[in-house]
This record gives structure tokens, sequence and C-alpha cells, in this order.
């Protein structure tokens, strides 16, 4: 004859639940956490565009050997600037899309300048190679407007502010980032964007 302990029974079950419910609150607090720390870092990244003074006060080398600096923006109503990567094909591909869109408006209207992100003098044993890279993509995509690298603060607002590439800002003529675009989008979302802004000009 078998005998069954029935209390034991349902403490064993009772046991049972109270881990799966413990792991449950776990994996939801996990989930939680994560979102939390999503957010927070979007939210972190929002506040630096807003608070960067960056596209004011920079000064950098060109692609091509020259120099800019940032007070030669202000003579165009708005300026479009292009994270990209000389190892992101969505890049590349949008490349000769922001040379003909260059083209399109009167520089007192509108300015394109790229930032190769990855073309890096802090990182000195890829910098000459990446360098190098970045000029033949320029060549080949039949870029014209001016491509600069990042120095060290650029590069500490690209971590911060990038999420991906290719990212583009489009500025106003004080340097003030208005618009963001990340990712590859069709070339028509950003002209409808510089449309909304030049016709309020």
């Amino acid at each position: 004859m078998t005998s069954m302990n029935i209390p034991g029974k349902r403490k064993l079950e009772l046991n049972s639940l109270l881990k799966l419910l413990a792991a449950l609150i776990l994996a939801a607090a996990i989930v939680v956490f994560t979102y939390c720390a999503s957010f927070a870092h979007v939210q972190k990244t929002i506040e630096t565009k807003d608070s960067s003074d960056i596209f004011r006060t920079f000064e950098l080398d060109t692609l091509d050997g020259g120099k800019m600096n940032a007070s030669e923006l202000r003579n165009s109503k708005l300026v479009v600037v292009n994270i990209w990567g000389t190892d992101c094909p969505p890049c590349i591909k949008e490349l000769p899309e922001l040379a003909a869109l260059s083209n399109e408006y009167d520089p007192k209207d509108l300015r394109v300048i790229g930032i190769p992100r990855d073309v890096d003098p802090a990182g000195k044993s890829a910098f000459e190679s990446r360098l190098k890279e970045a000029r033949r993509i320029i060549s080949v995509t039949g870029v014209t407007f001016t491509n600069l690298i990042p120095d060290a603060e650029m590069e500490d607002f690209i971590k911060a502010s990038v999420i991906g590439t290719p990212t583009t800002f489009l500025l106003d003529q004080e340097g003030n980032v208005i618009e963001t675009m990340i990712g590859g989008k069709p070339i028509s979302v950003l002209k409808s964007l510089i449309g909304e802004h030049l016709g309020g000009n």
C-alpha cells in the first residue's frame, strides 16, 4: 500500500512556485534595468546634441590637406553635416547623392560637409591607411564637398551623440543642430527637411 504525504507534496509545489516567481521577478528587473539604461543613453545623447557647441567652435584639418573653422559655416543658412565611415556600405552609397545635393543649392542657402568618423589621428597605427581609404572613397564617389578629419574634441562629440552611421545633422546658421537623421534614408527626406527650414528664412 502506497502512502502519500499530501502536506509535503504541497510544500514542494509551493517551493517550486516561489522559485518560478523569483525567476520571473529577476527577469523583469533585468528588462527594466536594460530599458532604463537605454533610455538614459538616448537622453544623454539628446542633451549632448542640444548643449554641444562643437559646430560653432571647431577648427579641423580637411581630407584634401586644408583647414576649416566653424566660422566659415555661418555664410550658409543651413549646413548638412554627414558622419560616415570608410567601412560603412550605406554611408558610401549615399555619398554621391549628398554630392549632388551639394551642387544643387546655392552655397548661401546650403553647404554640405562630411566627417569620416574612423579617420581618427588618435588611432596612430590605422590612421594613415584609413585616411588613404577615405580619400579613395571620396574620389570614386565624385564627392567635391569638404570632408573634415575629426580631432579629439570632435571624436568625443561623435562618441556621445552618434548612435550609428551614417548620421546626418542639419544645422542652422548659428551652428545649432535642428534636425538629425540616423541611418541611410532616401535623399528626398533630407531635401524635404531642407525645404521646410529654407522656406521659413
